[in-house]
């Protein structure tokens, strides 16, 4: 036993060794502190996006209301970039200044609400993508005030903070791409997703009318390639539309990783049909395979969350790959203030069982248009948003947030809210129902919708070892659990069998070492092309499906004007037309001045 555990120190000092010199990624650097941005003086965050890469949450885009020299800024635009410290414990009580903020100058880099972000965690550089001009910008028509042309900028962490980097394209993709807002966005090793969104006049030129129409498709940006594709996701919805819902990331099985996606709203992408959107139940998931480029739903089972948009969701990893869970917080239902009130709720999705589990607690402190990040190893950090049970946006906007910074922690292994980041806090394990859950019963759903489907999640997983991040969420890999259930506790062997035992680790270890090494850069997987596929419709939680000889008629915005997929699959937004009836979808919060 004592040999065993000499043997044990060695593997233990040898891996911190090794851990220290192999990490990258990590922020070694200190923040200056700006207290003027947290504490007292702060009121409100909404509307931004944020993205973490290394140590540091980066918050960028977006309005804000602070308090400055004791008066109120009121809704004004956040015209840099946030990086908040996260190798640093924080309290997170309304008052506290403990929080570690650095703020960077963006340059010419324009300033986006509804702004999303991929991460290359491989490249450490970070992509920005999508947004809309705040409607607090000088917007003047008259004076040909215009929104930025489409660009691709690029964030770079490093030691003063960081900078931002305009990329020229030169992919006839890319310039077919209409600028879309609040669509549905992940990264990963692949490259970066965005399912939808909308376009107007404030997101981009090619779309001269104040309303919102729907932009259709899957774009697909490859890291490695830097090729971008623009495909149909016509087997996500008949119009290929999302607004408003959940995309995360996960690396767990498939060749090249999968893509899931969570309630939001599906829409007609015709101007001037009023009541086309539809909120996804969140019982239908739908799942993307990026190497086959094809889609999947199946079913999920346990407590379902309501229909709803608008939430933040972020995903973990459970250890050796055998569970991935997804943590969906708070989101706006309907017009409802009373059930908004309602929607300050926790719900989880574990993979591969497609079973959600809901967090008991009582509700205090609902949000939209927030984000959320695994950081820490077990803990989810909630990043601003505002309250929709309050009566209007200008209330909602001027409601003190009870929260430093707008940052609320909740640790996804005890299940519980707290007002402390604990910057060494143990990894995560998932939580007593999850692991019940599996030690009791199956670990796949009862039925596949999609028997391909199953073949992938019970195939061997998948070999990318790559922390999987979407926007705005990240996920994190740290604990070990059983092929079959998760086991709670461990046992102690024999003298003899604990020396066997020890020796074995410290070859496991040096197994694990070789494979874990730096390896070379390999190709972040294919571009993204549109495959004729079953289309499926999401209507009041029923499956129906429109077959490839009876194809959607062809639909027209603005007059006379159709919408074409051209010959690589783009939905074009023409430029310089108008539109006769604009139908709207419900955007809710976005500026003082609606």
């Amino acid at each position: 036993m004592f040999l065993t555990l000499y043997l044990l120190r060695l593997v233990i000092g040898a891996f911190s060794i090794w851990h220290l010199h192999t990490v990258k990624g990590s922020s070694a650097h200190s923040f200056p502190r700006r207290e003027t941005l947290t504490g007292s003086s702060f009121v409100r965050r909404s509307l931004h996006g944020s993205f973490v890469i290394g140590n540091t949450l980066y918050i960028d885009g977006g309005e804000e209301n602070l308090v400055l020299n004791g008066v109120q800024t009121g809704q004004q635009i956040l015209n840099y970039t946030l990086a908040i410290d996260l190798s640093s414990s924080f309290y997170t009580f309304p008052n506290d200044n403990s929080i570690n903020v650095k703020v960077i100058e963006k340059g010419d880099c324009p300033n986006f609400n509804s702004i999303r972000f991929w991460v290359d965690s491989r490249n450490n550089i970070v992509y920005a993508y999508g947004g809309e001009l705040s409607f607090l910008a000088p917007w003047s028509p008259w004076e040909n005030t215009v929104v930025p042309l489409e660009s691709l900028w690029t964030f770079t962490p490093n030691t003063t903070g960081g900078t931002w980097k305009s990329i020229d394209q030169y992919d006839s993709v890319w310039d077919k791409l209409t600028r879309p807002a609040f669509g549905l966005t992940a990264s990963g090793a692949p490259g970066g997703f965005n399912l939808g969104g909308y376009s107007d006049s404030h997101t981009s030129q090619k779309t001269n009318i104040p309303g919102f129409v729907p932009v259709p498709g899957l774009q697909f940006f490859n890291f490695t390639s830097q090729k971008w594709s623009n495909s149909s996701a016509s087997d996500y919805y008949a119009t290929g539309t999302a607004v408003d819902g959940g995309m995360v990331y996960v690396p767990t099985w498939g060749s090249a990783g999968l893509v899931v996606i969570l309630g939001g709203q599906t829409a007609t992408p015709q101007v001037g049909l009023p009541g086309g959107e539809r909120l996804v139940p969140l019982s239908n998931i739908s799942i993307y395979d990026p190497d086959a480029q094809t889609w999947y739903y199946q079913l999920a089972t346990g407590d379902v969350p309501d229909e709803r948009d608008r939430f933040c969701v972020a995903g973990v990893r459970g250890g050796d790959n055998s569970t991935f869970e997804i943590f969906l917080y708070s989101g706006r239902q309907g017009s409802n203030q009373q059930a908004h009130a309602r929607n300050d709720d926790m719900y989880i999705l574990s993979l591969p069982a497609f079973v959600w589990f809901q967090v008991e607690y009582n509700p205090t402190d609902p949000r939209v248009l927030h984000t959320c990040h695994v950081v820490g190893n077990r803990q989810l950090l909630s990043v601003g948003g505002l309250n929709p049970s309050l009566p209007n946006t200008s209330v909602m906007w001027n409601d003190t947030d009870p929260y430093a910074g707008g940052l609320k922690v909740f640790d996804m292994t005890t299940l519980n809210w707290t007002n402390y980041y604990n910057a060494s806090a143990a990894p995560y394990v998932p939580s007593d129902p999850v692991m019940t859950y599996y030690e009791s019963k199956s670990r796949y759903p009862p039925e596949w919708n999609n028997p391909e489907l199953g073949k992938l999640f019970i195939a061997p997983t998948s070999n990318n070892t790559n922390t999987a991040n979407s926007s705005p969420t990240s996920t994190t890999s740290t604990t070990t659990v059983g092929n079959s259930h998760y086991a709670r506790h461990s046992n102690i062997g024999p003298i003899a069998g604990g020396i066997v035992g020890g020796i074995g680790l410290v070859l496991a270890i040096f197994g694990v070492w070789r494979f874990c090494r730096p390896k070379p850069k390999e190709d972040g997987g294919p571009e993204a092309e549109i495959t004729p596929v079953v289309s499926r419709i999401y209507l009041q939680g029923e499956v129906q499906e429109l077959e490839e000889s009876s194809p959607l008629p062809p639909y027209e915005v603005g007059p006379g004007l159709p919408h074409e997929l051209d010959e690589v699959g783009i939905l074009e937004m023409g430029s310089g037309f108008d539109a006769g009836g604009i139908h709207e979808l419900d955007a809710g919060p976005r500026s003082s001045k609606e």
